[in-house]
């Protein structure tokens, strides 16, 4: 039984890709995705595989991740991965 899973891509913060909040030319991972199955949320299982996606990118030298996330519970997300040791770089707002 799946119960959770993260998906990314390593990239290249060059000139046809910038993004500001990396220095140019230096690779970083881009998470696509982090679900973890509603039942097993608070397990501490996505801090896990944050933790496995982080070591990979070390291992493979990329410094940086960057993610974003689309969500109605944003404080909780926000908490879950300041917690996590990521910063906010960008907001988005909607009414």
């Amino acid at each position: 039984t799946v119960i959770g899973y993260v998906t990314g891509e390593a990239k290249a913060n060059d000139k046809d890709n910038y993004m500001n909040v990396f220095l140019l030319n230096t690779k970083y991972l881009q998470v696509n995705d982090l679900y973890i199955s509603p039942a097993y949320r608070s397990k501490n299982i996505g801090a896990e595989l944050l933790n496995v996606v982080e070591q990979k990118a070390k291992n493979n030298r990329v410094k940086h991740i960057f993610l974003s996330s689309a969500t109605m519970d944003a404080e909780s997300v926000r908490r879950f991965y300041e917690k996590n040791g990521f910063k906010i770089w960008t907001t988005t707002f909607y009414k």
